[in-house]
């Protein structure tokens, strides 16, 4: 066959064709998976493009729509005392309405505020039961 240290030789350079040409099919697959991944990015970033189109778009139809902050022609602002007063409810009647969304408040901080055309159902809803 041939000396002990060629065979050693030969082993050794076949141990390291077959350690190169696994690292290759790795690499291999890497390139694979970052293909796909450019690919996924590709699309998010297009979708985000989109996505920001049409908020944009919603943004200029809303700015043109006019906002609920805007206040009404009786600018008076009510706080909650004045609307407990003028709906005829309790504080914890008041409170239970805000929970439920029938009273929507208009916040300056921590304190809850109304224009009356804010309480329109609601003086509709106190009228019909009898409470003022």
């Amino acid at each position: 066959m041939g000396s002990p240290t060629i065979q050693g030789s030969v082993l050794l350079v076949r141990y390291r064709i077959a350690t190169h040409i696994t690292m290759l099919n790795q690499l291999e697959k890497i390139g694979k998976q970052l293909e796909i991944m450019s690919d996924l990015l590709k699309q998010i970033r297009d979708h985000n493009l989109l996505t920001s189109l049409v908020t944009s778009e919603l943004s200029l139809s809303e700015k043109s729509a006019p906002e609920r902050t805007i206040a009404p022609a009786d600018s008076t602002l009510l706080d909650v005392q004045d609307v407990m007063q003028k709906l005829g409810i309790s504080e914890s009647t008041y409170y239970r309405f805000v929970r439920n969304g029938e009273l929507r408040p208009r916040k300056k901080g921590r304190r809850h505020y109304y224009y009356l055309s804010d309480l329109d159902a609601q003086l509709k809803q106190s009228v019909r039961k009898g409470r003022i």
